[in-house]
């Protein structure tokens, strides 16, 4: 739901695709003002009342940095065959690091581009298999997702994963006893899933972000990697050091 009316984004199953194949129906309110309720109709047809949604131009002055900072940028349900690119094209750029927390399957999809990752030095992480809610897998299901992306990360970049994220932020105590690996959420979210804009994405971070701060992003969506591009345009001009979550946490 957004200030001009919903936007429903399904994933086209007829694809074997996990994530590639994104489908967007956008229906604006004014579309649905002779459809509804007869109450409803006047509300539907007016701005979006204050504190409601509001658009990156509407968002208020960024504030002033006060450093140092370190911030970690993380990117999930990657790697992309073209948005992951650009963005490491962009994080280069400004001499960025992040960690990229990737689905088994994108990797089996894009092998090269996962290793294009890791030579990049950045930080490449377990995200599942499926990405499927883990807490409501089997114990065996939960392993062979970890195990399974593990292995298929391994073998396209060398490296073998030590953080996982479970995905849509799902995970409980029996989840926990299956996982070996240190799991990471995080403390920014500025819905880039949802809000496809890069001003009010990076406006979000930007305001929110915090000396410690662990952003959750997603490198699938051109928007999100729009959004990096002025996120660091920003905060690079300020004592503001961009790394992995290992580097800022440790291993």
């Amino acid at each position: 739901l957004n200030e001009k009316g919903f936007v429903f984004i399904l994933n086209n199953k007829s694809k074997s695709s996990v994530f590639d194949d994104w489908i967007e129906v956008k229906i604006p309110f004014a579309a649905l003002k002779d459809q509804t309720d007869p109450a409803w109709k006047d509300m539907l047809i007016k701005p979006a009342p204050s504190g409601g949604v509001i658009s990156g131009g509407d968002l208020p002055p960024l504030p002033p940095w006060n450093g140092p900072m370190r911030i970690a940028l993380t990117f999930d349900d990657g790697p992309h065959r073209t948005n992951t690119p650009m963005l490491l094209n962009i994080l280069e750029k400004y001499n960025a690091k992040a960690t990229f927390f990737m689905v088994g399957a994108q990797v089996a999809r894009n092998p090269n581009i996962a290793r294009m990752v890791a030579e990049a030095g950045h930080e490449v992480a377990n995200h599942s298999y499926t990405h499927a809610y883990m807490t409501s897998l089997s114990s065996y299901e939960i392993v062979q997702e970890i195990d399974r992306t593990n292995a298929i990360i391994q073998q396209a970049t060398g490296v073998t994963p030590t953080l996982f994220r479970p995905p849509y932020g799902a995970i409980n105590d029996r989840v926990r006893q299956h996982i070996s690996l240190k799991v990471v959420m995080w403390t920014v979210d500025p819905q880039d899933w949802k809000y496809r804009d890069a001003q009010r994405v990076s406006r979000h971070v930007i305001s929110h972000a915090r000396d410690g701060s662990i952003v959750v992003m997603h490198d699938l969506h051109r928007s999100s990697v729009e959004a990096v591009e002025l996120i660091l345009q920003y905060m690079t001009r300020y004592d503001v050091t961009f790394m992995t979550v290992s580097e800022m946490y440790g291993k």
